[in-house]
């Protein structure tokens, strides 16, 4: 009598991998979480890139300066969190982030909606100007304080320095550091800060050769803050 071979077959569920963004456009400053389902994954880790395209976000557009890495994963859903800088704000940035399995550069597996950072508009009419000069040899120290009702308060501003600074520093209304700017000639660029009431700023010029001069404006954010 023939025997019977009894065969068993095993099925393996395939993973599932969805990546959605809870915000399409931000401003600066702005705080994005992606929520990430691999169904079927169970737990362990999977890894994210931000995708290379005309303006694309770089290090130096996150606050944490990653544009790779590891996602955990636990009982098949993981997030990823990234809050956009105040630096590089000459053009929109775009973020995609792609999800890949075993390293940053294995396969792709699930693609992100795009992720919109949006340039902040300014007034061209400075909300704050002013300069001052220091004989030869003369240090001084000078200092702004954001008035207590201000139309400063919660929006985004444009900082702009004149000349050479020490020991620019930003601190809130309890004397806490928020920002320090490097010595040197600040010029080139600009400082975008949300300040608020009982701000100050405070920096140093002088003590060299020849006569120092330095100037400090604030352009005010013009267009409304995309949250």
């Amino acid at each position: 009598m023939p025997s019977t071979l009894g065969i068993v077959a095993s099925h393996v569920r395939p993973v599932i991998y969805s990546i959605v963004p809870d915000a399409l456009d931000v401003g600066v400053g702005k705080t994005v979480t992606w929520s990430i389902s691999a169904s079927n994954f169970g737990s362990g880790t999977i890894y994210y890139t931000l995708s290379n395209q005309t303006n694309s976000a770089s290090t130096a557009d996150f606050t944490d300066v990653q544009v790779n890495g590891p996602i955990a994963i636990t009982n098949d859903v993981g997030t990823l969190t990234k809050t956009f800088a105040t630096t590089s704000e000459t053009i929109n940035n775009y973020a995609t982030v792609l999800l890949r399995t075993g390293s940053i550069t294995g396969p792709i597996v699930a693609i992100a909606s795009t992720v919109t950072r949006a340039v902040p508009l300014y007034s061209t009419t400075a909300s704050y100007l002013s300069s001052w000069t220091v004989p030869a040899t003369i240090t001084r120290s000078f200092s702004y304080v954001v008035p207590t009702q201000s139309f400063y308060d919660g929006r985004l501003q444009k900082l702009v320095t004149t000349g050479y600074t020490r020991g620019f520093n930003i601190r809130n209304a309890a004397g806490t550091s928020v920002f320090v700017r490097a010595d040197g000639i600040p010029a080139a660029g600009f400082t975008a800060f949300k300040m608020l009431p009982g701000y100050y700023i405070t920096w140093t010029i002088g003590g060299l050769s020849n006569p120092q001069t330095t100037g400090l404006t604030i352009y005010s954010q013009t267009n409304p803050e995309i949250n």
